[in-house]
């Protein structure tokens, strides 16, 4: 059962499919709703509280601390966040462009602990592994899609530079995730 290439919500997914019950059935039972089941199966782990995740691992008739070993046991990958929206990502003005830098972080995660929106393992357009910097390094294309300057109410550089104090004081407070090794050739 237990595959260490699977999220704790991978896992939980296959056990409930294996019992041949929906995820609406589910969620009935240990009284949380469909989309709850839905998200923590893509590995939205934070949508359901311990209690349920409990619940659910009584319902299937496993134990939770297993399935929390096998799940830690996936290896760290490097990933980023490609909402522009994102405090995890840094605004820098190039000339009449506003791009955005994203923070690459090694993690088991799905999503972002920040935003939640899907976590990106490799370039979106030719999927070469994630490099250094603003710009894919194979193809060139953006890890996260800029916007016009002249879309920014006032200054686009004052504007940036608040983007980026907001963004900090925020990711200070809630870490998206374990950041990469500074000293390393891998960091972005």
């Amino acid at each position: 059962m237990a595959d260490a290439n699977k999220t704790l919500g991978e896992l939980f997914r296959d056990l409930r499919r294996e019992r041949k019950m929906t995820q609406a059935s589910a969620a009935q039972r240990i009284g949380s709703a469909q989309s709850q089941i839905s998200a923590f199966e893509r590995g939205r782990e934070n949508v359901l509280s311990h209690e349920k995740i409990e619940a659910l691992a009584h319902l299937y008739d496993v134990d939770l601390t297993t399935m929390l070993s096998a799940a830690a046991q996936l290896e760290p990958t490097a990933r980023y966040c490609s909402s522009r929206e994102c405090p995890t990502n840094m605004p820098f003005v190039f000339g009449e462009l506003i791009r955005f830098r994203p923070t690459v972080v090694q993690t088991n995660e799905s999503y972002c602990r920040m935003c939640g929106e899907p976590l990106v393992p490799e370039c979106p357009h030719c999927n070469a592994p994630l490099q250094p910097g603003l710009n894919c390094s194979r193809c060139g294309h953006e890890y996260v899609e800029g916007i016009s300057a002249s879309s920014v109410v006032g200054d686009p550089e004052e504007w940036a530079r608040h983007q980026r104090q907001r963004n900090a004081e925020i990711t200070s407070v809630v870490a998206p995730a374990v950041p990469r090794n500074e000293n390393s050739n891998s960091t972005v």
